[in-house]
């Protein structure tokens, strides 16, 4: 009898060692098969955005070789805004790659200045007539450059459709910034993407009004201003301490250069890579940016502004309010601006990104605050509200009228009376008021849907 009950006892456990072991087994395959599907839908995602940005610099490149060849100033303006649109799609496309940051650098800031450069030669025609001074030369050589760029995007895509070259997952992006080895001989995009980013045109010197101008890019970061240069040792701690991390846990990763010059180190993690940049005067964090998938939204968008809102006022930045917020790609990035004496400083700009899966802080952009926060002088109106309002169009619901100081053209600043309003339509405006003469200065429309809201 205690031979029989040994031989059951063998073949219960015998049974349930097996149970466990299909058990475990379809748990892996399950999470396997979820795992493609998740990968399928991300690079199917950057395929779409990589065929927007080829589509957006191909009409960005017609429409500047259009521009070269009219004179009056509508049809200047009507280029122009086509351009500008163009611009801001090609911009948008590009931050839905997942090595923007790194890799195309060069092409971004380019679409930027065209963008930039189209706004300021409509606003140019419109005051004289037509082309002045060296823009219609400006306008040829951009559009010469532009269909450079065109042409090795078109290139590049034609290469991933044929399937010769493939789109990285994040995964793979991780990999390849983080050092690991990636499968000998496999050509991905960030190779491509690197030639067309040596080979980048060389573009002319624009010397205009807008903000992406040459002669502003080189100007010094205000906030920066008769700080001592940190050592890389300093820079590091500053990193880790914005990270909460041990600073041992911290990666060199290189310096970069330009009008703010930094120190790079990267953070390897379980879940990707973080890569950290501090800047050299006075050892400020300049950027961070967390790359690693986000799947699913188990935060609300409230939560997340409350998170990222936290994450600023445990590092010193307490001056801030919400302003704007967007969400793609199972992340929010909420824009912050600067206040002071209850005034918006719209220059003074911070971003943070919040992975909606957990609520992590993936990712922080501080160059413009950095480039532009200053204490200014006394903020005070010369019309009162009532009066700004005056200067309101008749056929909008005006809804809400508050102090704002506004870039304008060029690194000059007007202080506003920022008055939303909305139109017979239903479509949220903000018309900008000169706090001093009474005019309108700018008119931005909102449009929202269910990821946040577009400022045009």
């Amino acid at each position: 009898m205690p031979r029989l009950l040994c031989r059951r006892t063998r073949i219960r456990s015998v049974t349930y060692l097996a149970a466990a072991f299909l058990l475990l087994a379809g748990t892996v395959v399950q999470q396997n098969m979820e795992l493609i599907q998740y990968r399928r839908l991300a690079s199917n995602s950057y395929t779409h955005a990589f065929s927007e940005l080829s589509a957006s610099m191909n009409q960005m490149a017609t429409n500047l070789e259009k521009q070269t060849c009219v004179t009056s100033p509508s049809q200047i303006a009507a280029l122009s805004a086509e351009i500008y649109g163009q611009s801001q799609a090609a911009q948008q496309a590009i931050g839905e790659l997942p090595y923007a940051d790194v890799e195309l650098e060069q092409t971004a800031a380019f679409v930027s200045k065209v963008g930039d450069y189209a706004q300021a030669v409509s606003r140019s025609a419109a005051a004289n007539g037509g082309y002045s001074g060296d823009e219609l030369k400006n306008v040829k050589a951009l559009a010469k450059v532009s269909k450079t760029l065109s042409a090795s995007l078109d290139d590049l895509e034609g290469k991933l459709y044929s399937g010769d070259v493939a789109l990285e997952d994040l995964e793979a992006v991780e990999n390849r910034l983080t050092g690991t080895q990636t499968t000998p001989g496999a050509e991905t995009s960030e190779s491509r993407f690197k030639t067309v980013e040596t080979d980048f045109p060389e573009l002319p010197t624009l010397i205009y009004d807008g903000p992406f101008s040459d002669s502003l890019q080189s100007k010094n970061a205000r906030a920066l201003e008769g700080l001592e240069e940190v050592s890389r040792a300093q820079a590091r701690r500053a990193a880790a301490e914005f990270l909460e991390v041990n600073p041992d846990a911290l990666m060199d990763d290189g310096t970069i250069a330009g009008d703010v010059p930094a120190w790079v180190f990267r953070l390897q993690g379980e879940k990707g890579s973080c890569s950290i940049r501090v800047t050299k005067a006075g050892g400020k964090v300049l950027n961070m940016l967390c790359s690693r998938g986000v799947k699913g939204a188990a935060v609300s968008r409230e939560e997340a502004v409350r998170k990222a809102s936290d994450f600023l006022q445990a590092r010193g930045y307490t001056d801030l309010v919400e302003n704007y917020y967007s969400e793609a790609n199972g992340a929010l990035t909420i824009n912050f601006t600067a206040v002071q004496d209850d005034v918006l400083l719209y220059p003074d700009l911070i971003k943070v990104e919040v992975a909606l899966d957990n609520g992590e802080i993936v990712g922080f952009e501080g160059e413009n605050y950095l480039m532009h926060h200053v204490k200014r002088g006394q903020l005070k109106p010369a019309i009162t509200a009532d009066q700004a309002k005056q200067s309101v169009s008749k056929a909008l619901e005006l809804m809400d009228v508050r102090l704002a100081l506004i870039p304008t053209p060029g690194e000059q600043e007007v202080l506003c009376w920022e008055c939303t309003c909305q139109t017979e339509e239903g479509t949220r405006c903000m018309v900008y008021i000169n706090a001093k003469t009474g005019a309108e200065e700018k008119i931005l429309l909102l449009q929202e849907d269910e990821t946040g809201t577009l400022v045009l």
